[in-house]
Parts: structure tokens; C-alpha cells; sequence
């Protein structure tokens, strides 16, 4: 084994030459095939995003440590190229192999839009795709990662099985799975079905749709499953509560990643903050920060690295931070964060982030009004939030990105309103800084739509429709252009509506997904064309109701979530994880 550039993937130089973007890489694993079970691991979006996700490379990594296996990447290929080059599109970066080459096919799949995209991977390389009717000589299809975790069901239909936990907790025995599966039989082999079972059976959060059927009652709702003998019911993911000897980080540094030859590194898994729109931080559940003998482990382990890129901060104590800051500082390595707690900003964390070159930081007050989020449990005051960037813009900072979300469960027009305001205030503190220092920053404002996610505290609530979210977009728009030093953004309604439809469905989805796959239709035409109802997604789940994604059972109980509904609805907060003696949730208690 040794680790080198890849051979396939190409972008273009500032000229519009063609070059090879893996020939930059650092890290990637080449290995010969003979004699080795062949596992093609998909990120079903651009090798940019792929590239910055330390799950798909640790996954990537893990599977590589044994000399038995050989694993190589797929992204959505480069069209223009695969017509010019009249072969398949997907090929895999290390060797060039189309995607029908490999034993398995294993899907990583962080956002519920990637479900379409691995369709067509599979129509591509004309495997099967439904699942029921793949051949005993195709490729086992199956799919992990965050989005399969929170609802696997859209999907479900496709996929041969799902993988749902944490990869350090069923790495073995899926890796010893795979042993057997590739093993010599003096009988003739198992039939699919069986295989699976044998997969259900031996690896923790192993979930196999072809073995439970959903059922209705007279009203045509969902009342329950189904499962075949030998299946559990319902399945749990698999949750890792050990150690790890190395946190996981990024191994292979890439200059086309989204975050460029920059190393990722893992520092907790979950969040206790109990936001009230995040998935993430209920799946994970109870949250995990890694001991410091893992995080340095992992930092002396990445390939050639100068910048560091710090994920799952939210949970780690104030101190903890500084402290990791100073050490990598002393590294002379440069830190990077995606979004900074407001309340843990303090003066000597600016002077350590002006020190690691850092021009714009980021926060998330999500809504513009304390009423909302309390709503959404932010557990931000407006003090905090103005205290963090006056904090920020005097420590030598110019510029602040604030991130917030419109269409919220219980939301007013003066919590629109609020964040004009909030803005507004935060434009006055960074421009008195800037005065004094003679040097004027900008303001970013980054306006999300809601989406509502499962295994949330708001999966029962209504998404915000068209009208009403383009208005709100609008009256922003208008307001914050006329503001100084000012820059606003703002998704789309139309792909916040497929998001949504996606995360809350049901297997009933599985048409709609197969439609745009094969016929390269838009969302909207595809649900038309198959006659999905989607009214649910405006209406709201009722809390008496069966939800799709209850096939699979979470560690945080439903009546929890049930109870920060109702919560959510009187405008109450509840505090911050505390895991050596709260069991409210009911994570820690199993």
C-alpha cells in the first residue's frame, strides 16, 4: 500500500488547460486489486464537498488499514468531461474504474438532496435499481452517513442496506462481514436476502428496508412496520462510547476542497447546546468531546499541514479552547472555524484568532429577536451577541458573517423586523471600531430558510410557504442594501422546499427520486409527475401520528422531543446538556 496522487479527476488552470486536481492531493491510498474485495465509496456530490468531509475520509481511511480491502472514491463527475471522453461517467479517482467494477457500493450521504445523485450513480453503472430486483452477480448498494441516520426512508427502496451510527462502533464488524461475504463457499452462495440478514444480524446499526413492510390503517396512515424473521424492530444506530486513539481528521489534503489544503479535525461528535432545529445535535446524542491525547494524536498524524480547521467547538468549555488554541498556535499552524459560539468570545480568543491571520469571524444568532430564540433555544441574549462583536470588530477583526433563519415555527413579522435591527446594531459597533483603527469592515448577512428536520423538537412543525418566505427575503433584501458596508445573501425557497420534502418523506418518495434520476427532471416536475402528496410539509406532522422515520430509534426519546415542542410553543428555554447528571432526554440512561 502507499499513499500518492490519484490518477482521474480533472479541473481546469486559470488558462482553461485541462490538469488532474488528485495529482495535487496529499494522502490519498493507492493499492492493487488482486486479491482484494473492491469497495467503491461514493460521495454523491462535488469532490469539492466530498474532499472537506472528515466522516467520508474517515471512513475512507478506516477501510484502507486493511490490507484485504481497497477502497476508492467517487463524486458527481465533470459531465463536460465524461461526454468529451465517451466513457462512463463515474470512475473512481484512484484507478479509473467504472462504478459496475467494484464488490460493493458504499454510499456517503450527508445531505437528503444526495439520494438523488446516488440514483443516478447506479443508473449510470446500470445496476439495479431497486433493490428488490438486483441480481445475485451486482454489487451489494449500501448507504451511510448523517442524512441516512436523520431519515433513511426516501431512499430506502434503493438502497440494499443502511449503515446508520457511528463508523468506529461498526467498522469490525462490518469489515468481518465482508470477510465472509468475499470468502470461497464449497455450496452454492447465499441468496441476497440471506446475506442481508447475516449483515443485520452481526453489525450494529445494519438496517435492511427489504425486511420490513410499512402498514395503514383504514384512513390510509402509517401505523407501524412489518419485519421479516430474523430482523430487528425497530433499529438503533450505532453509537461509538469509547476512545478513539486518533480524533478523526482529514487525511488526504486537497487544493479543491471546499476548504482548501486546509486539515479538518474533529474535537467533539454532538452538541448539547439542544438548538431546536438541529438534527445533529439530537442524533447525536449524548455528545462526545475527545480527550486531548486523541486531538494531539490526530493533529501529529495529518499529512503536511499549516492550516487547521476546528470542527464540533459548540461543546467544548471556554478554557478548553483557549487552551487548544495556544498550543496550535505554537505550532505555527493557522486555525480556521466555521462559526464561533457568541457567548465564549472573549478578548484573548480574538488576539488568538488575529494571530492565526483570520480577517472575518463568524457568528449565528439564527433569529433577530430574544423572544424567538427562545423559541429555537438559541440560549443567545441580544447583550451577548453585541458583547461578541464589539469584542471582535476592538480586538482587530474587521469583518463579521451573521448567520440567521427566516420561516421559523411561531415567528412574527417583528422577529423579521429584529434582525434589521440586530444588524443594524451590530454595524454600529464594528464601524465605531473601525474609526478608530481607520480601517472600515463588512457585514455579511447569510438569511437561511427553515427547513424542519426529524428527530427534532420541531418535526411536527409546518415549513413556511413560497409567498410568505420570498416576502420575508424581499423586505430584507431591501432594508439591509440600503445599509452601509452591508452584504446580504439568501438561499432559495424551491431547493429549501426539496430539502424539506426529502428530510420528513416517506417511502413513497422513492418514485419521485427514480424520476429525476432517470429522466433529469426538476423536483417540482418529478413530484407532479408521480403524484406525491406534499402537503404535509405545510401542514405539519400531527403529535399522535406515526412518523415515517420511526423505523429507526433514536437514543433521545420521542417524548423529549414532544416536550421541547410544547416548550418551543410557550417561548421557554431549557439549559445546555450537562451529561454526568442530567436525564432529561433519556441519551445518557442507555
Amino acid at each position: 500500500m502507499s499513499r500518492r496522487p490519484g490518477k482521474a479527476r480533472l479541473r481546469k488552470d486559470g488558462r482553461g488547460k485541462r490538469i488532474n486536481a488528485a495529482s495535487a492531493e496529499r494522502g490519498a491510498v493507492i493499492k492493487k486489486w488482486s486479491g482484494r474485495f473492491s469497495i467503491a465509496l461514493i460521495f454523491p456530490d462535488t469532490y469539492a464537498l466530498g474532499m472537506s468531509n472528515i466522516g467520508f475520509q474517515h471512513v475512507y481511511n478506516g477501510i484502507n488499514q486493511v490490507d484485504s480491502l481497497v477502497a476508492e472514491r467517487f463524486f458527481v463527475p465533470d459531465k463536460i468531461h465524461s461526454a468529451a471522453e465517451g466513457r462512463p461517467a463515474w470512475r473512481s479517482v484512484e484507478s479509473n474504474r467504472p462504478l459496475r467494477d467494484f464488490d460493493l457500493v458504499l454510499f456517503s450521504i450527508s445531505f437528503e438532496t444526495g439520494y438523488v445523485n446516488a440514483a443516478r450513480a447506479l443508473i449510470d453503472a446500470e445496476i439495479t435499481l431497486k433493490a428488490s430486483e438486483r441480481g445475485r452477480d451486482e454489487p451489494l448498494v449500501i448507504a451511510g452517513g448523517v442524512a441516512c441516520q436523520i431519515n433513511p426512508e426516501p431512499a430506502a427502496p434503493i438502497m440494499d442496506a443502511f449503515l446508520l451510527g457511528d463508523f468506529e462502533e461498526l467498522e469490525y464488524s462490518f469489515i468481518s462481514f465482508i470477510h465472509r461475504t468475499a470468502a470461497p463457499s464449497d455450496t452454492s452462495p447465499p441468496s441476497r436476502i440471506n446475506v442481508l440478514k447475516d449483515l443485520a444480524a452481526s453489525c450494529p446499526g445494519a438496517y435492511v428496508p427489504q425486511a420490513y413492510s410499512e402498514t395503514y390503517d383504514h384512513e390510509n396512515r402509517l401505523s407501524g412496520w412489518e419485519a421479516m424473521p430474523g430482523f430487528p424492530m425497530p433499529v438503533r444506530p450505532a453509537l461509538f462510547s469509547g476512545t478513539p486513539a486518533e480524533a478523526p481528521h482529514t487525511t488526504i489534503i486537497s487544493p479543491d476542497a471546499v476548504f482548501s489544503d486546509m486539515s479538518l479535525i474533529e474535537l467533539a461528535r454532538g452538541c448539547g447546546r439542544g438548538c431546536r432545529f438541529c438534527s445533529a445535535g439530537f442524533i447525536y446524542r449524548p455528545p462526545r468531546p475527545w480527550p486531548r491525547g486523541a486531538i494531539n494524536a490526530a493533529i501529529d498524524a495529518m499529512p503536511h499541514i499549516s492550516r487547521i480547521g476546528m470542527v464540533g467547538l459548540e461543546f467544548l468549555e471556554r478554557e478548553d479552547i483557549m487552551e487548544l488554541c495556544e498550543t496550535l498556535l505554537g505550532k505555527s499552524l493557522a486555525l480556521a472555524f466555521s462559526s464561533l459560539r457568541a457567548d465564549a468570545i472573549t478578548q484573548r480568543f480574538v488576539e488568538l484568532l488575529k494571530k492565526s491571520g483570520a480577517r472575518t469571524a463568524t457568528i449565528a444568532p439564527e433569529a433577530g429577536t430574544e423572544k424567538l430564540r427562545r423559541i429555537i433555544n438559541k440560549n443567545l441574549s441580544e447583550k451577548d451577541i453585541l458583547t461578541a462583536a464589539e469584542t471582535i470588530t476592538r480586538g482587530g477583526i474587521s469583518n463579521i458573517k451573521c448567520y440567521f433563519m427566516i420561516g421559523l415555527p411561531f415567528e412574527q413579522e417583528s422577529d423579521i423586523a429584529g434582525i434589521l435591527s440586530l444588524v443594524e446594531k451590530i454595524r454600529m459597533i464594528a464601524l465605531e471600531a473601525g474609526r478608530q483603527r481607520g480601517q472600515l469592515g463588512h457585514i455579511t448577512v447569510s438569511v437561511s430558510t427553515f427547513v424542519p428536520k426529524a428527530w427534532t423538537p420541531f418535526q411536527w412543525a409546518p415549513m413556511a410557504g413560497r409567498d410568505d418566505i420570498q416576502k420575508k427575503q424581499a423586505f430584507l433584501k431591501k432594508h439591509l442594501a440600503a445599509l452601509p458596508n452591508v452584504n446580504f445573501r439568501h438561499d432559495s425557497w424551491n431547493s429549501a422546499f426539496h430539502q424539506a420534502v426529502l428530510s420528513r418523506g416517506s417511502r413513497k418518495l422513492a418514485p419521485v427520486i427514480t424520476a429525476m434520476a432517470k429522466k433529469n427532471i426538476s423536483f417540482k416536475k418529478a413530484v407532479m409527475s408521480c403524484e406525491v402528496i406534499t402537503d404535509k410539509i405545510f401542514k405539519g406532522y400531527g403529535t399522535r401520528e406515526i412518523l415515517p422515520w420511526e423505523i429507526i430509534t433514536h437514543r433521545v426519546k420521542k417524548a423529549y422531543l414532544l416536550h421541547e415542542w410544547k416548550l418551543a410553543s410557550q417561548g421557554k428555554q431549557t439549559a445546555f446538556c450537562q451529561t454526568r447528571k442530567c436525564r432529561r432526554c433519556g441519551a445518557c440512561r442507555q
